[in-house]
């Protein structure tokens, strides 16, 4: 009989996973130092931080968009994921109520991720280089759809009706209810059209990708760290909350 021919792994996306991964280590010690124990509560607010944030966010959506190419059961993954940000957001809330986390980006990959792979045959027709600019033109439309607006850089084309801002679910797709509060809020507009860039992207780049060597280069060490993304993501808070409250103590 003969037997289902496994595809390849490319591996440096792990290690690109891998780094990213650290970065986020690193940026959630950082937080909670300065703004969980208060030593620099508007650190997040800083220009490069706010940078180094999204592309730390950024780069974890694009590769769940470019992943799902291989990806044979996504649905329930996805599910499962979502499953693991509900627990963290009942986690927050019970230790940290000031900084719960509300739809946060595992409960967005975990959504995005099942609404993609249920819709994987309609986006399959969608032409690859129309669907990269039609999503990155809706990303950029929606950047601020969780305010109410519409908008072009600074420009302010439309404003949404307030109607859709009145329930908690709601928040989920991207119209948060007044007074909404999270400390890591990733709803499904805009992001969902990101994640949707790294998908039609690797469509449109795998040709040329695949066909060299260039993806099988990789960093042993965060290729190792790439695929136990999850399992730190979900270990590394307490640790590093664990080692800000030891330094602070002896410090």
């Amino acid at each position: 009989m003969e037997q289902a021919v496994k595809p390849p792994r490319y591996v440096l996306l792990d290690t690109v996973r891998g780094v990213t991964v650290v970065n986020m280590i690193l940026y959630h010690f950082l937080y909670d130092w300065y703004v969980v124990l208060g030593h620099a509560p508007g650190w997040p607010w800083l220009t490069g931080v706010r940078i180094w944030e999204r592309l730390i966010c950024g780069t974890f959506i694009l590769l769940a968009g470019i992943c799902l190419h291989f990806d044979r059961h996504p649905v329930r993954r996805g599910g499962m994921l979502f499953g693991w940000g509900c627990v963290i957001t009942l986690v927050t809330m019970l230790v940290m109520p000031g900084q719960a986390v509300h739809f946060g980006i595992l409960s967005f990959l975990g959504a995005a991720i099942a609404l993609t792979g249920a819709l994987r045959g309609v986006l399959g027709r969608i032409p690859a280089w129309a669907g990269l600019a039609g999503s990155l033109v809706l990303f950029v439309l929606l950047r601020r759809i969780s305010a109410g607006l519409i908008t072009i850089g600074p420009l302010v084309l439309a404003q949404m009706p307030a109607g859709l801002y009145q329930w908690y679910a709601g928040a989920l797709l991207g119209f948060p209810p007044a007074g909404f509060v999270s400390s890591d809020y990733f709803p499904l507009l805009p992001w969902l059209f990101l994640l949707w860039c790294g998908w039609f992207g690797w469509r449109l780049a795998a040709p040329c990708l695949t066909a060299g060597k260039l993806l099988q280069r990789h960093i042993p060490a965060f290729t190792a760290i790439g695929r136990k993304s999850l399992l730190l993501y979900l270990l590394h808070q307490p640790v590093c909350m664990a080692l800000a409250f030891g330094l602070n103590a002896v410090f």
